[in-house]
């Protein structure tokens, strides 16, 4: 924490990295870059969007993607403010959709891994190569989103969407170019994500530590982080009252299962 005003929590990652866990960390900052609308989109994708008729696999595809959008939007506005800002969800709907690219039922069982009440096929290389179907390079998780303990439950509503949706009467084609702009519509939250500025508060040299550390959880109040930095917090505290100890510094959202930890410090 330097001095002077503005100062920011922050971990220090490279742009091309998700904010770790960090003791005052929070995101990463990359540049706000105007976009186009549909950047990020696949070549079928757009050629649907532009109103253009693509061959594919050498049949005509034609398709308006707008309802599809519309879906996926409406189940993006539906989840609580905290959920729009977890990676995980973002994450497990880029993968339930690219499920249905391969094996098209909406029966949420279906999805789930086998024993488990995970998302099948939800790992951090799958989820990197989607981002990287649509030009995106940047890590979004590393674990996919299976950490994420109430992704199932809030996947859910998305396929009561897609159900009514005439989805499953649509040829390959069609329904491949569906999930397209859906999942870039997906992509486009990541990218809200990784341009998302730093938490902030205002700095005063004169101010006490416990000043400072209410600036700093109200400022993630803002952001509805203010329970993953409190722990950040704490294991700074720990880290500089026993320096002779490794405190472990992890995502606080991950499930201890995932992470073989027992609690948040040990």
């Amino acid at each position: 924490m330097g001095n002077g005003d503005g100062g920011k929590t922050g971990d220090g990652d490279n742009a091309g990295q998700p904010p770790k866990a960090g003791y005052l960390g929070a995101a990463t900052i990359i540049g706000n870059m105007p976009r186009q609308p549909w950047a990020g989109l696949t070549k079928r994708a757009i050629l649907l969007k532009s109103g253009q008729r693509g061959r594919q696999g050498g049949g005509k595809v034609s398709l308006d993607p707008e309802p599809y959008i519309g879906i996926i939007r409406e189940w993006w506005d539906s989840l609580t403010p905290r959920s729009r800002r977890t990676r995980g969800n973002i994450a497990g709907g880029l993968v339930i959709l690219e499920n249905l690219r391969s094996e098209f039922t909406l029966d949420l069982e279906r999805h789930k891994a086998a024993g488990s009440d995970q998302l099948r096929n939800a790992t951090g290389p799958n989820v990197r190569n989607i981002l990287t179907r649509f030009g995106e390079s940047r890590l979004l998780l590393r674990e996919g989103g299976r950490t994420n303990r109430g992704l199932m439950h809030n996947l859910a509503p998305l396929l009561a969407g897609l159900a009514g949706s005439g989805l499953a009467q649509l040829g390959a084609e069609e329904r491949i170019a569906a999930i397209d702009a859906m999942q870039a519509f997906l992509v486009e939250r990541a990218r809200d994500l990784f341009n998302a500025d730093w938490i902030s508060f205002d700095y005063s040299s004169g101010a006490s530590s416990r000043e400072i550390v209410g600036k700093i959880l109200s400022a993630a109040s803002d952001r509805h982080k203010a329970g993953e930095v409190a722990e950040y917090l704490v294991g700074a505290k720990l880290a500089l009252r026993f320096p002779a100890y490794a405190i472990r510094n992890s995502a606080a959202s991950a499930a201890d299962l995932q992470t073989e930890e027992q609690g948040i410090f040990r």
